[in-house]
């Protein structure tokens, strides 16, 4: 292993990658990641040190990683962490992977409210908590509440938590309301299991590394998504918003059980690429 570069383990990392069912793109993403995080360096050192000698103990580091990733264990949990909205969130097996989707969320929240103060937020099948702990970083003095049925996850949002030292969130175990007492949150938000059982995308071999209870709904992925929407109403103030995360192609759907429910301003979010991938409604009544 004496005198691999920088640029020759770029070289041996994209041939491994190559392997499983990746884009170029992201066998690019992915490599670049692999030697960010061994080596602790940004991408622009990557790239301007392609000739830089590596340490040995940091080459087999590598080459351990690659072994597990070609095994399609995802880099997240082979960091057991993963950045979201320009923080890193400690993740394991019992939550997913925040997925850059996601971060619409945190836009449509903080292009609505980020200048109001004290907030009553509730966020819904919190998974590892970075919704959640997102909006307590970036708004003023919001008073969120985090939910998730599964006391594994709720630990994942423990250690999260502490590596922010966040005091203004209370964290609760519940199967959606079920637990909830408070109801008069300004705003109620969720990235609920959406996706079909039959969905082609359960196929990816990655996939079996995330919990697929947090995946996956019943009725062609939309009953909790339609319990979600029901429910709400009991709780949220009067002319409190609800924003929920859903597939692509279920936008119209969603609008559907927004407007059986007599919301108000009922509208369907894009993401940076273009796709209807949230929906956000009042309820006024």
């Amino acid at each position: 292993m004496n005198g691999i570069t920088i640029g020759d383990i770029q070289k041996k990392i994209s041939n491994s990658l190559k392997k499983i069912d990746l884009t170029d793109r992201e066998i690019q993403i992915e490599r670049n990641l692999i030697i960010e995080n061994t080596l602790s360096i940004s991408l622009k050192e990557i790239l301007l040190n392609q000739d830089k000698k590596i340490p040995n103990n940091q080459v087999r580091k590598i080459y351990g990683i690659l072994k597990r990733r070609i095994q399609h264990e995802p880099l997240a949990h082979i960091f057991g962490e993963w950045s979201f909205y320009g923080r890193s969130f400690y993740v394991n097996k019992h939550t997913l992977i925040p997925r850059p989707d996601t971060e619409l969320i945190i836009d449509i929240v903080l292009n609505s409210y980020k200048n109001q103060k004290g907030l009553k937020i509730l966020d819904l099948g919190t998974g590892s908590g970075v919704i959640g702990i997102t909006l307590a970083l970036e708004m003023i003095e919001p008073d969120i509440t985090i939910s998730d049925i599964c006391p594994d996850a709720l630990k994942v949002v423990s250690q999260n938590l502490q590596r922010f030292n966040i005091k203004n969130i209370k964290s609760i175990q519940s199967n959606w309301f079920q637990n909830i007492i408070q109801k008069d949150f300004d705003l109620i938000i969720s990235n609920p299991p959406y996706i079909d059982a039959n969905d082609i995308h359960l196929t990816n071999p990655s996939i079996i590394y995330e919990p697929k209870k947090a995946l996956v709904s019943k009725k062609k992925g939309l009953d909790d998504i339609a319990v979600i929407i029901n429910q709400s109403k009991k709780y949220l103030k009067k002319e409190g918003q609800i924003i929920i995360e859903h597939g692509f192609d279920q936008a119209n759907q969603i609008q559907k059980f927004f407007l059986r429910e007599q919301y108000d301003n009922i509208f369907s979010h894009q993401d940076i690429n273009g796709k209807l991938r949230c929906t956000s409604a009042a309820y006024n009544n």
